[in-house]
């Protein structure tokens, strides 16, 4: 009798164990309770305010002394309003950009949970090279550009976010500007010109030819008239 109770206790024993194993196979999946959304759940907005933002540059390429356009946009993600948000551009401060006064400084008093807002100077760019940061890299981390911004009104603790660089902008120097363009203009009047001396040879031969047969043919008649 206690070997059928001790083997029964073995059997249970085994049971359990192979239950066990099989809800550890199946995931330990948890019901959902009724009505409940995960995929709103996991898209909901950050808590507080957040703000993320872009610059990019229009037109992408220009020549020196010309005119661009630097365009900010600054999106509030978060489920509450920013207060006191500066923006400012480290890029501004280079020597190679012209910038109208006040410029290199933005404020904005609030930007909404959910809000955006938009900002656009025009610069005029007088040094050559290559401006902005490289989103090509792959340790891409934007420096230049950036924004501050307070969570409450009255606070005086303010969080940092650099904004992403939609694109680069690429400046010619004027001498190599100068000289990549006119070189088509020197081809196409050493062209013109090759084309209107082949043009022009037909006729000058054929006007020597006829005045050398006019020649010819006004001697034989004065020797004959002889």
């Amino acid at each position: 009798m206690a070997l059928k109770l001790e083997a029964r206790a073995w059997a249970a024993a085994v049971v359990c164990c192979l239950a066990a194993i099989l809800v550890a196979a199946a995931g330990g999946e948890a019901d959902v309770p009724e009505g409940q959304d995960l995929t709103a759940s996991a898209a909901a907005a950050p808590s507080g305010s957040f703000l993320i933002g872009e610059r990019r540059f229009s037109p992408t390429e220009a020549v020196e002394m010309g005119n661009v356009t630097i365009t900010y946009i600054i999106h509030n993600v978060g489920d509450l309003p920013a207060f006191d948000v500066d923006l400012s551009d480290a890029l501004l401060l280079d020597v190679a950009f012209d910038v109208p006064g006040g410029a290199e400084g933005m404020s904005f008093e609030e930007i909404p949970a959910g809000g955006k807002v938009e900002h656009a100077i025009s610069v005029t760019v007088k040094g050559s090279g290559v401006f902005g940061d490289s989103s090509e890299s792959a340790v891409y981390k934007p420096t230049a550009a950036k924004i501050e911004y307070a969570s409450e009104r009255t606070s005086e603790t303010k969080r940092v976010q650099f904004l992403a660089s939609v694109n680069r902008l690429f400046v010619e120097d004027a001498v190599s500007y100068r000289k990549r363009t006119d070189k088509h203009l020197i081809d196409w009047a050493g062209f013109l010109a090759v084309s209107l001396l082949l043009t022009a040879m037909p006729y000058f031969v054929a006007e020597s030819t006829r005045t050398k047969i006019a020649r010819s043919v006004a001697s034989r008649s004065s020797k004959k008239g002889d």
